[in-house]
C-alpha cells in the first residue's frame, strides 16, 4: 500500500509542478535544497493528508456508531429497568370526607376517564306516596341547574367529547360521564352542576314524553324481572318498580315538580353520595369534593327492610312465548364470600363455561341437562339469574319456550335445581364454572364504563370497592359443600315470574 502511494505520488508530482510554475525547481537555484524540501510539504499537503484525513475520518464515524449502539442499548436497557405502570398491581384507592361523601377511584392508565357520581335514590327508597319519583328524577338529569342552562351543560358536555349516561336501579341512581383523560377536570366540573338540577315545573313537563316511550319500549325480559321482584319480596320496599305507571305521568301528587324537590332533598345527601373514577388521578377527586359543594350534608332515611317471601306474578302479554324465572333466597352484595358462591352457582344453573375469541369452552349444565330430554329436541332458551342487592339477592334462572309447551320444560328446570341441593356436583364442572366466573370477573377491565358502575356498587353497598383479582380469589376458595348449601337455600323458598303466553305455565304448587 505505502509503495503504491509512493508511486502515485512520483507520477502525479510533475503534472502537480506543471500546474504550479511558481513552485518549480527550476524556480530556485540549482544546487538548493530548499525546492526539495518545498515539493516535500506540497506532496504530504496535497497528496498524504487528504488520504490520512480520510482514513481518520473514517475511524471516526466507525467510533461514533459503536457509542451511538452501546447509548441506545443503555438507554433501552435503563427504559426497561423502569416500572412499568400498566403492569404493576392496579392500587385502589377509598377515601371519606368528613361530610361522610365516599370518593373512590382506580387508574388503569387508560386513556379514557370515567366519572360517575352514586346516589342511594333508587326505587326502594320511594315511599308509598312516591310512585315513579325515582324514574322522573333519572330522566331529569340534564336539565336547568341553580346556576346553568341545561342547554348550556350539555353543550359544555360535547365540547369536551364527553358522553352522558343517567343509570337507574333499585338501589341506586348513577350519573355517569366518559370523557378523555386530558379533559377530566373539565368535565368533572361540569358533572358536578348536573347533578344539582334545579326541578322547575317546565322541566318535569318536558320530560313526560320520555316516561311514556320508556313505558313503550320494555322488553318481555324487563317486565318478567319487574314482576319477579314482585313475587319475591312482595310488599317490601325492592318490589317498588323502576319505572312510573302511565296513570302517574302527569300527575302532581306523584312526580310533580314538589314532590320530586322533596325527594332530591332527602336523598341527595352527603352520607348517601359516592364519587367514583376510573383512569383519574384519585388526588383531583379528592380535591374536587372538598371544595365544591355537589350535594347538601347530612344522611338519608335507611331502605326499609325487604326480606325474600317468595310467591308468584303472572301476566299475559302477546306473542307465542312464554318468559318464565324462577329463583331463590341469594347473596347480599356486602357479603362477598356469599357473592362468589352464588356466582359460581349461578354458572353451573344457567351456563357452564362460556364462549371467548380464543377458546370454546362451554358445557351443558346440570339445569340444562334435566331439559334437554324435557324438551325432545325443541327450541329453547336458558339463562342464569344472578342478582344481589344491597341486602339481599336472588338466584335461579329465566326460561324462554313456546307456551302451548312450557309445563314439562319448567318442571325440568326445577328439578335441575334441586339435584344442586341433593347431589354434590362433579369436581370438574365447579372448577370450569370457577374459571368462567374468574374470566368474567376480570374482563371487567376490557369497559373501563361498566368497571365504574361496579365500583360505585360495591362502595354504596359496603364502604370500599373490592379489585376484580380479591374476588377472583375467593371465587377460587369456593367448595363443592358451599355451593350445595346455597343450592339448598335456594329451593328453600321459590319465586315465579310468568309472562306472555302462560297458559300452560304451572303454578309453584305443581312444581
Amino acid at each position: 500500500m505505502a509503495a503504491r502511494l509512493l508511486g502515485f505520488i512520483s507520477d502525479e508530482w510533475s503534472i502537480l509542478c506543471d500546474e504550479i510554475p511558481w513552485i518549480s525547481p527550476q524556480s530556485f537555484s540549482r544546487f538548493s535544497p530548499v525546492p526539495y524540501l518545498i515539493n516535500f510539504v506540497i506532496k504530504f499537503i496535497f497528496l498524504v493528508a487528504p488520504f490520512n484525513f480520510f482514513v481518520i475520518l473514517v475511524l471516526l464515524v466507525s467510533e461514533s456508531k459503536k457509542m451511538i449502539s452501546r447509548r441506545g442499548l443503555a438507554s433501552v436497557a435503563a427504559a426497561y429497568a423502569k416500572p412499568n405502570p400498566l403492569v404493576e398491581p392496579i392500587q385502589q384507592k377509598t377515601s371519606r370526607l368528613p361530610n361522610g361523601m365516599t370518593i373512590s377511584s382506580v387508574d388503569l392508565q387508560g386513556a379514557v376517564s370515567q366519572l360517575v357520581f352514586a346516589f342511594r335514590s333508587g326505587s326502594r327508597y320511594q315511599q308509598p306516596d312516591e310512585g315513579g319519583v325515582a324514574h322522573m328524577l333519572r330522566n331529569c338529569i340534564g336539565s336547568d341547574s341553580d346556576n346553568y342552562l341545561g342547554l348550556r351543560l350539555l353543550w359544555q358536555t360535547a365540547q369536551t367529547g364527553a358522553n352522558l349516561f343517567s343509570k337507574l336501579s333499585k338501589d341506586l341512581l348513577c350519573v355517569q360521564m366518559s370523557v378523555n383523560r386530558t379533559q377530566a377536570p373539565i368535565a368533572l366540573s361540569v358533572l358536578g352542576e348536573i347533578v344539582q338540577p334545579a326541578i322547575k315545573p317546565w322541566d318535569i313537563y318536558e320530560v313526560h314524553k320520555g316516561l311514556e316511550i320508556d313505558l313503550e319500549h320494555q322488553t318481555a325480559e324487563d317486565i318478567t324481572f319487574e314482576n319477579l321482584h314482585r313475587a319475591a319480596f312482595r310488599n317490601g320496599s325492592l318490589a317498588n318498580q323502576l319505572l312510573c305507571k302511565s296513570y302517574e305521568i302527569g300527575s302532581d301528587t306523584n312526580v310533580g315538580h314538589k314532590r320530586l324537590q322533596s325527594y332530591v332533598l332527602s336523598r341527595w345527601k352527603s352520607a348517601e353520595t359516592a364519587l367514583i373514577g376510573v383512569n383519574i388521578d384519585h388526588s383531583l377527586l379528592l380535591e374536587y369534593a372538598a371544595d365544591h359543594r355537589v350535594v347538601p350534608d347530612g344522611a338519608g332515611h335507611p331502605a326499609n327492610p325487604s326480606p325474600f317471601l317468595g310467591g308468584e306474578v303472572r301476566q299475559f302479554g302477546p306473542g307465542k312465548l312464554a318468559h318464565i324465572a324462577i329463583v331463590g333466597e341469594g347473596a347480599a352484595f356486602k357479603d362477598d364470600k356469599a357473592v362468589a358462591i352464588q356466582a359460581v352457582l349461578a354458572q353451573l344453573i344457567g351456563k357452564t363455561g362460556q364462549y371467548t375469541n380464543y377458546q370454546n369452552i362451554a358445557q351443558p349444565s346440570i339445569v340444562h341437562r334435566t331439559l334437554f330430554k324435557a324438551a325432545n329436541h325443541n327450541p329453547f332458551h336458558l339463562s342464569q339469574v344472578n342478582i344481589s342487592h344491597s341486602d339481599i339477592g336472588l338466584v335461579g334462572f329465566y326460561l324462554v319456550a313456546e307456551g302451548e309447551k312450557i309445563f314439562p320444560y319448567v318442571k325440568a328446570a326445577v328439578q335441575g335445581l334441586r339435584e344442586l341441593a341433593e347431589k354434590t356436583v362433579d369436581q370438574e364442572l365447579i372448577q370450569i364454572a370457577k374459571q368462567t366466573v374468574a374470566l368474567q370477573t376480570l374482563s371487567k377491565f376490557d369497559s373501563s364504563e361498566l368497571l365504574a358502575l361496579d365500583q360505585a356498587s360495591q362502595v354504596m353497598a359496603k364502604g370500599a370497592a373490592q379489585s376484580p383479582e380479591e374476588f377472583v380469589n375467593i371465587v377460587q376458595s369456593v367448595t363443592a359443600e358451599d355451593i350445595k348449601k346455597a343450592a339448598t337455600k335456594l329451593c328453600a323458598k321459590l319465586a315465579l315470574s310468568a309472562y306472555g303466553q302462560i297458559n300452560q305455565t304451572p303454578y309453584l304448587d305443581e312444581i
